[in-house]
């Protein structure tokens, strides 16, 4: 393809990226009591601290490093980046940015898919707790979901035929029921499951992730900062939304 038309197909790509994550903000303050500021997994980057490890990026949400090569990176650099020492909310932004690497790739995504569920059989096998493991599966599934990755290539390797990555991040909570981070977390991840949303119980476990999430602000101020910009709210109004809704 000649350079010129690659950078305008580039350009249209992400327009219309754009325009579905506008048209998602509506879904989602119309489909949940709380509003998230646009498709909560993929619309905004997480705030993280300027020295922390992730997949390299450029200077807003959308602005993928050109540098960075997908077919042979995304997959092992991203690995490398999700250990047990990890902050959640590090690990949010890293698949985030993952998930939209892996829209250039599919067959790179599922990969990744694969080797996080992967861990999770591993560490079902050797009979460990590894809440992390499960919270990467499933958040990277919703976030595979949500970027529109898993509507196509349903042949390619490594993909989950009915993986419901929810699931995955509220056992990661069940695991470790009192990490503020996680809980945030698997917030989001509920509110990215538009099948999920009509079922029985939906709400009541989103309200309930948040309000464990909302322990952690008073002390955690990056915590605080990342509820706000994707409740696109402050902690009180959110608080008062909660009380209400009891």
């Amino acid at each position: 393809m000649p350079t010129k038309l690659r950078s305008g197909f580039t350009t249209f790509r992400v327009a219309l990226l754009l325009t579905v994550m506008a048209v998602g903000s509506l879904i989602y303050t119309a489909t949940s009591g709380l509003a998230f500021a646009g498709p909560p997994l993929i619309c905004h980057p997480f705030a993280i601290p300027n020295d922390a490890a992730s997949l390299p990026w450029g200077n807003s949400g959308f602005a993928k490093n050109t540098k960075f090569n997908v077919k042979t990176q995304l997959v092992s650099s991203t690995l490398a980046l999700l250990t047990d020492d990890t902050p959640i909310l590090i690990r949010m932004e890293t698949m985030r940015r993952a998930a939209l690497y892996g829209d250039q790739n599919p067959t790179r995504a599922f990969e990744l898919l694969a080797a996080l569920e992967g861990r999770v059989l591993t560490a079902t096998l050797e009979n460990e707790s590894k809440p992390l493991a499960w919270f990467d599966a499933g958040y990277f599934a919703q976030s595979l979901q949500q970027v529109g990755v898993m509507g196509r290539g349903q042949t390619q390797a490594g993909q989950a035929s009915a993986l419901t990555g929810y699931d995955w991040a509220l056992k990661a909570l069940e695991l470790d029921p009192q990490n503020y981070e996680l809980a945030f977390g698997v917030a989001l991840t509920l509110n990215a499951s538009h099948e999920y949303t009509a079922a029985a119980g939906y709400q009541e476990k989103q309200d309930a992730c948040v309000r464990t999430a909302l322990q952690g602000t008073e002390t955690n101020k990056l915590l605080k900062k990342n509820i706000e910009n994707h409740f696109n709210t402050s902690i009180a109004v959110l608080n008062m939304k909660l009380a209400v809704d009891r």
